[in-house]
């Protein structure tokens, strides 16, 4: 077996590293392991084996001396200097006629060391002692001032005060309001009344003061025979010619698509619609007092046509009581026409031209 100063030191310590040794109890070789030998002195009392050998240089680590009887709830200083001490107790306190509150501590010597803050009010704030350890801050009365206030009346023409503006602090105290006089406005009892007034057609708010606001109501261009008139102060009449279609009164012919083959027309009544055939027969009479005015007249206004002669050979004349027109020839007579020779000639020539009254 190799010696143990040949063998490499482990710088770093494992919970598996282990080595050799002997059983107590039956001197028989066993195996010890770095975290089984930790758990055995854990449970030992370490303070009782090892007083005194706690590492005390910066940064190491030691072992811990266990506390003896009567050492239960002190503590160890960290350079063990007076071992185990005791830890000192703190009470809060506030001395009479005071707003401080101190820290009182008793350390291991027994001396009593005060370490105390005070307790002030600020702005609008005061702190008083009350009673014991109880201290009280109290909100500071603020003082404000306001104008006398009139009794209000609120009626046409009085005049009413009412808050205006408020004043307050930097930290959001009233500490003034300002009041302002409003004249209430006078009761005007105006009434109206609506009306047409004459020669419109407008309808008017007519107010008891004398004032007026009409409106108008107009016709435009293309408003298919709207008519608007005024019957009265309380009435306005509006009136379309479309489609009236009555007896003796103007109006729009419907539209004719589905009566292609109707005529518009009255009957024996005069109501006016489509029908197959005019409403009245039509009649032909003679017509006219010489040959230039003789004609047929058709009846209901249809027109006339003029039958005449050309008032050289042909004359028409009408008879308009039994509605005859007659056209007769016009009578000749036999007539002697000389024609001239050029100056000088020696032949001259009579033609004679007679007029045919047969033709």
């Amino acid at each position: 077996m190799a010696r143990i100063g040949s063998y490499p030191i482990d710088a770093v310590i494992q919970d598996k590293d282990a080595w050799i040794g002997t059983e107590n109890t039956n001197r028989v070789t066993r195996q010890f392991t770095a975290k089984g030998i930790a758990e055995y002195i854990d449970t030992k009392n370490v303070g009782l084996v090892f007083v005194g050998a706690t590492n005390l240089l910066p940064g190491k680590k030691g072992l811990v001396p266990a506390p003896l009887a009567g050492q239960e709830g002190m503590y160890l200083k960290g350079d063990l200097g007076g071992g185990w001490t005791t830890i000192p107790v703190y009470t809060l306190d506030v001395p009479a006629g005071t707003t401080n509150v101190n820290l009182i501590n008793t350390d291991g010597a027994g001396a009593i060391i005060n370490s105390f803050i005070t307790l002030t009010g600020g702005t609008y704030l005061t702190s008083v002692h009350t009673s014991g350890s109880q201290i009280t801050f109290n909100h500071d009365d603020t003082v404000r001032t306001d104008p006398a206030q009139p009794t209000p009346t609120p009626a046409p023409g009085a005049t009413l005060d009412l808050v205006s503006a408020v004043a307050s602090n930097a930290t959001g105290h009233v500490t003034g309001v300002t009041t302002s006089t409003v004249t209430w406005p006078a009761d005007s009892d105006t009434t109206y009344t609506i009306d047409v007034p004459n020669a419109t057609t407008s309808i008017n708010l007519a107010g008891s003061d004398g004032t007026n606001d009409p409106i108008a109501f107009t016709t435009v261009a293309g408003n298919n025979g709207m008519t608007i008139s005024r019957t009265d102060a309380n009435t306005l009449n509006f009136n379309s010619k479309w489609q009236i279609n009555n007896v003796n009164q103007d109006g729009y012919v419907p539209k004719g698509q589905a009566n292609a083959n109707k005529f518009w027309a009255t009957d024996g009544n005069g109501n006016p619609g489509w029908t197959f055939q005019p409403s009245q027969d039509q009649t032909l009479t003679s017509t006219g007092t010489t040959n230039a005015s003789t004609g047929i007249v058709l009846s209901q206004n249809g027109g006339t046509v003029i039958v005449k002669g050309d008032g050289t050979t042909i004359n028409a004349s009408s008879n308009n009581t039994t509605n005859t027109i007659t056209l007769a020839a016009i009578n000749r007579v036999n007539t002697t026409y000389t024609l001239p020779v050029a100056a000088g000639a020696a032949n001259t020539a009579v033609i004679n031209l007679t007029d045919n009254s047969v033709l």
